[in-house]
């Protein structure tokens, strides 16, 4: 029985016979097609210069037109010197301030939106804009230790006199005197306007892409100093790469932006609504007992932000969504001429 050679097109019939490393052979040295090409990154500096550019000179523009609207008069008889002087103390008027922070913020996020719909993948992937692995009392966890890091830093600043100058200084002349309806409604602008432009720029755009490429810890570092630089001021951008170092890694433990949206609008919100207490007094002098005093609170954020932390960085990582700029798949590539040799059965 087993002596009988299998009839042709039978049931037993032996598969035909193929040279060695045919196209398609199942082999152990059957040639393997290449996976995806890697996630571009050029892309994501390109955008980040011209983020910085239109952050830049929207505002300007903004300025400009509403000074012109509202001090026309003045501008008229305005010398080169006096012109400098009006521009100047034109941002301390909040009805200026606020336009032009906001202009800022919806440059940045008109960018990003652009940027994103122009790639291949799908604009909320894209963004990491999904539902955050996160329970619910997680944002509360991550909001107090945001809140830990802007006061605590806040403090420091104060205790070392650099927050007698520049971007801070600003922020606290323009918004320090508004009471009533007009806080509230500065808070809403200043906590929701970079709460969605930054974080969609950075922790969504720019993050996502650089994390499939170089990894976590080297995008989160990168975004976070890129982060500081386009604030272009030496104190405040020093505490906005701690903040982006602490966002960056929200992000990567619950997969989403959200929970990095959160966290930064409602701490520029409660920073504004404040505001005008910063100008009441403070026990934080020069005075030996004020330095003790600012270092005991610095100490205390400090704890609270270690614990906010720890519980972030308990959580799991969450990988970035595998899906590239050309429309295809991390992963084994699928679809492979491959078949799984079948035993020979005796005839």
């Amino acid at each position: 029985m087993y002596n009988v050679p299998p009839q042709a097109g039978g049931p037993y019939a032996y598969p035909p016979v193929q040279p060695y490393g045919y196209p398609g052979y199942p082999g152990p040295y059957a040639p393997v097609p290449a996976g995806p090409p890697p996630p571009r990154v050029w892309t994501v500096f390109v955008a980040y210069v011209v983020a910085f550019l239109a952050g830049a000179l929207a505002p300007v523009v903004v300025i400009g037109i509403l000074v012109v609207i509202l001090r026309r008069d003045e501008m008229a008889a305005a010398g080169p010197d006096e012109m400098q002087r009006l521009f100047e103390s034109a941002l301390l008027v909040p009805g200026i301030f606020l336009p032009a922070i906001a202009s800022t913020q919806v440059a940045l996020l008109g960018l990003t939106l652009c940027a994103a719909l122009l790639s291949r993948v799908p604009w909320r992937k894209r963004l990491r804009l999904g539902r955050p692995k996160l329970p619910w009392y997680g944002y509360p966890i991550a909001v107090v230790g945001t809140l830990a890091l802007g006061y605590g830093s806040g403090v420091a600043i104060e205790i070392l006199g650099l927050g007698d100058e520049g971007a801070l200084k600003m922020f606290q002349d323009a918004l320090g005197g508004l009471r009533g309806w007009l806080l509230v409604t500065a808070a809403l602008v200043v906590g929701l306007a970079p709460g969605f432009g930054e974080e969609l720029l950075f922790r969504g755009y720019m993050q996502t892409r650089l994390t499939q490429r170089w990894g976590r810890l080297a995008s989160i570092v990168v975004v976070s100093l890129l982060f500081g630089v386009i604030h272009m001021d030496a104190v405040q951008g020093s505490f906005v790469i701690l903040l982006g170092l602490y966002l960056g890694e929200l992000t990567e433990r619950t997969g989403s932006v959200w929970p990095a949206i959160v966290c930064h609008t409602v701490n520029n919100s409660l920073s504004t609504l404040v505001a005008p207490l910063a100008g009441q007094g403070t026990p934080l002098d020069a005075t030996a007992n004020g330095v003790w005093y600012g270092f005991v609170i610095v100490c205390a954020c400090a704890v609270v932000l270690l614990a906010c932390l720890i519980y972030v960085m308990w959580r799991p990582l969450v990988p970035v969504d595998g899906v590239e700029e050309r429309g295809f798949e991390v992963g084994p590539p699928s679809g492979l001429p491959y078949t799984v040799p079948q035993p020979l059965l005796p005839g």
